[in-house]
């Protein structure tokens, strides 16, 4: 039997056709699946069902971005309005270096070995940035208490585990 034209079921335009999903339905399939890759690739952090790569990584990962961060601000300072402008953001690099060198703090022997090393590797980009701003006028006022600052802990952090005599940047004894 033939069903004339006007009596096929056509949806309602306004509501859900049997195809498509209602927006919030949509949404939490989305999320879910977003969620389940998530964790079976390897994890982003807050998701269930994941684990954290080891914290000795989170923390050398993060203070290298952190002095690669600081290096990119002073590269950008080139006179005195730019210097009063990079000091928030070199203060607040700053903030989050000290929390991340206490978290290195509480790392294995061996972990804060291998976070000196990492440090030997950004440090002298950084030490040369702060170098060049010093020499700027009026910049190394503004911006001298926040580098020397990063410059020291940075500095202790590479030294705190194994002083050798002769390396760049130890401190005399």
């Amino acid at each position: 039997m033939i069903i004339p034209p006007a009596r096929r079921h056509r949806p309602d335009p306004g509501g859900p056709s049997p195809r498509r999903l209602a927006p919030p339905t949509a949404l939490l399939i989305t999320a879910a699946t977003v969620m389940a890759l998530a964790s079976t690739l390897g994890g982003c952090a807050g998701v269930r069902g994941t684990e954290a790569p080891a914290p000795q990584t989170n923390v050398g990962r993060q203070v290298v971005d952190l002095v690669q961060d600081a290096t990119a601000v002073l590269s950008g300072v080139d006179n005195l309005p730019s210097a009063r402008d990079a000091a928030p953001r070199l203060a607040r690099i700053d903030t989050s270096l000290t929390e991340a060198l206490q978290q290195a703090d509480r790392l294995p022997q061996a972990a804060q070995q291998h976070l000196g090393e990492v440090i030997d590797g950004v440090l002298p980009a950084l030490v040369d940035q702060i170098e060049r701003v010093q020499e700027i006028a009026g910049a190394a006022g503004t911006l001298r208490p926040t580098v020397d600052a990063m410059r020291d802990k940075l500095q202790a952090a590479r030294l705190q585990d194994d002083d050798v005599p002769g390396t760049p940047y130890t401190t005399p004894q």
